[in-house]
C-alpha cells in the first residue's frame, strides 16, 4: 500500500501507478480505498489534470519515503532500475543553461541505454525547487543551490565553472580580453531569472552597467548580442558551446572572481537506483 502511495504522488495517475508497480488498475483503486480508510483521509482528489494530493497526503509524503526505503534496505532489495526495460518517465528541475548544455546528451544516453524510459525538465527557484522535491513531484533538482543545513535533502556537485564576456565576432572591441573600465561603458544583455543566477545575484542592481536589454535566459542574451554590438556576460562552458554556431567570439574578463557550481539535489532518505542511474548520466553528459 505504501509503494502505491508513493507512485501515485509522483505519477498523479491510477493508471500510470499502476503501469509503474506492474499492478491492475484495480489493485490499484482497492490499496487506495484501504489506505484512505486507515489514515481517515481522501488522500487524493480527482481533478481534470490528474490526481491531487491533499495536504494529509503530502504531509505523510516524507515518512512513507523513509518506511518504505528503510524496508528497501532491511530486505536488502532496494528500489531496482534496468534501463534496458525500463518505461519510466524521470523528472527534473533544472536550468536553461544546464538544460542546453546536457540536454542532447542526455536525449543519447537515453535513446542508446534506456530506450524505453523518457525525462521531463520544468524550471523552479527559490523555496519552490525544495517544495517540488519534498513533495516527490521532481525526483532531481539541478542549479546553483545547495541544500539548506539540517533538511532532508542532499547535494552533489556535478560540475565548476566561471564568467566570460561574449561579442559576435567583428565587434567594434579587439582583442581576446577586456577591463572592467571597457566593459563597463559597452552595452549589455543581462539574464535575470532566478533559475540560472546564484541567489545573491538576483539581487545585484546593473543599473550602472549600461544594460540594453534584460533577458530571462542566457540562451536569449547570446543569439541577442550575436546580431548587434551589445555584449553578454555568461558561464563559459556555454559560451565555448554555442560560440561557432551563433557567430560570437569569448572575451576573458580577469575581474569577474564569481565560480559558478551547479549541484543535483535530492531528497536524502530516499534510495531509489533510477535516480542513481539518472544522476550518474547526467553528470557523465555535463563532462
Amino acid at each position: 500500500m505504501l509503494l502505491v502511495f508513493r507512485a501515485l504522488l509522483e505519477c498523479r495517475s491510477a493508471s500510470r501507478a499502476a503501469e509503474r508497480l506492474s499492478l491492475s488498475q484495480s489493485a490499484v483503486s482497492h490499496s487506495l480505498a484501504r489506505l484512505r480508510e486507515l489514515f481517515g483521509d481522501e488522500l487524493f482528489l480527482r481533478r481534470p489534470h490528474g490526481l491531487e494530493p491533499t495536504t494529509r497526503a503530502l504531509r505523510l509524503a516524507p515518512n512513507v519515503e523513509r518506511i518504505v526505503s528503510l524496508l528497501a534496505e532491511m530486505t536488502g532489495d532496494p528500489l531496482e532500475f534496468d534501463p534496458r526495460t525500463s518505461d519510466r518517465r524521470f523528472d527534473l528541475i533544472t536550468p536553461e543553461f544546464v538544460a542546453a548544455l546536457a540536454g542532447g546528451r542526455l536525449l543519447e544516453v537515453f535513446a542508446g541505454r534506456a530506450p524505453g524510459a523518457s525525462f521531463g525538465l520544468r524550471q523552479a527557484s527559490g523555496e519552490a525547487v525544495w517544495d517540488l522535491l519534498r513533495r516527490g513531484e521532481v525526483d532531481l533538482a539541478v542549479g546553483r543551490h545547495e541544500a539548506p543545513p539540517g533538511t532532508d535533502f542532499t547535494t552533489t556537485l556535478l560540475y565548476e565553472d566561471r564568467y566570460c564576456v561574449v561579442m559576435r565576432q567583428g565587434h567594434r572591441h579587439s582583442g581576446d580580453a577586456i577591463t572592467y573600465d571597457r566593459y563597463r561603458v559597452l552595452g549589455h544583455v543581462f539574464a535575470y531569472s532566478n533559475s540560472e543566477l546564484a541567489p545573491w545575484e538576483a539581487q545585484l542592481d546593473y543599473g550602472d552597467l549600461g544594460a540594453d536589454a534584460l533577458v530571462p535566459h542566457w540562451l536569449t542574451a547570446l543569439s541577442m548580442v550575436s546580431a548587434s554590438d551589445s555584449i553578454a556576460t555568461c558561464p563559459r562552458r556555454l559560451a565555448e558551446r554555442f560560440a561557432r554556431p551563433l557567430g560570437l567570439r569569448i572575451v576573458e574578463a580577469g575581474f569577474f572572481s564569481t565560480e559558478i557550481r551547479v549541484y543535483a539535489a535530492r531528497r536524502r532518505h530516499h534510495e531509489d537506483a533510477g535516480i542513481d542511474w539518472l544522476q550518474d548520466r547526467l553528470a557523465e553528459a555535463l563532462r
